[in-house]
């Protein structure tokens, strides 16, 4: 589960389109490993919409997948991170669990915070520094859905931002219904031209990212396909 394409663009090579919608989801196999990866949008309300479709489908598991921003001065741009524990502001928490057969490339673990929308500024992330490690939109509503449909159930992150970056520009006006409406995205960032090449260079880490966290997760279906 994947909140945008953007986040598993490199995935989608191996998989075919499904459904374009309600939710929209791509199918394949990986090693003759089948998979079925469901875009769930941004955010809360429609992460959970899609867990709550995920869950009656009875999957053997589910691994949330996508970017989220470091609130913890241990993690830079571009780490791979596998929370121990997804929690939100509320002090509601579900463990989850690390036991994956890990590549021999530095991964972090710690603790995830789902919060209801984008953390752009160092002094917001600072502020959620005690909270966790690492900030998303998601994770906790799924992770909820499948606890309670008792459906094992991990997280892979790549961070996108640290904490000492403020992002360019904060999207939040663009998102509608869990999607990003581009023309609005250019909207906004027509209003502030001054930060357009900001904005681009943050697009291109976040596609190096990507490729990052995909090449994780490909490694750990070959060697769930291989039986490893």
């Amino acid at each position: 589960m994947a909140a945008m394409e953007l986040e598993v663009k490199p995935l989608l090579s191996q998989l075919r389109l499904a459904s374009p919608r309600n939710p929209r989801t791509y199918d394949g196999e990986v090693n003759g490993y089948p998979i079925r990866l469901v875009v769930t949008g941004v955010g809360m309300e429609s992460a959970r919409t899609a867990a709550l479709w995920v869950a009656r489908q009875k999957p053997d598991r589910v691994v949330s997948l996508g970017f989220a921003g470091g609130i913890s001065n241990r993690l830079a741009a571009g780490d791979l991170f596998i929370p121990t524990e997804v929690r939100n502001l509320a002090g509601k928490n579900f463990p989850l669990s690390s036991r994956m057969h890990l590549p021999a490339q530095k991964i972090s673990t710690g603790v995830l915070l789902t919060v209801e929308s984008i953390v752009q500024t160092r002094e917001d992330k600072e502020k959620l520094s005690s909270f966790g490690d690492a900030v998303d939109m998601e994770t906790f509503v799924i992770a909820e859905v499948m606890h309670e449909g008792k459906i094992p159930f991990w997280s892979i992150r790549a961070i996108s931002d640290a904490v000492h970056e403020t992002l360019p520009l904060d999207f939040s006006p663009a998102i509608q219904d869990g999607e990003v409406l581009v023309g609005k995205a250019i909207g906004l960032m027509l209003k502030k031209p001054l930060r357009i090449p900001r904005v681009l260079g943050l697009g291109l880490r976040s596609g190096k990212i990507a490729r990052q966290l995909c090449s994780l997760v490909l490694s750990l279906l070959l060697k769930q396909g291989s039986g490893a």
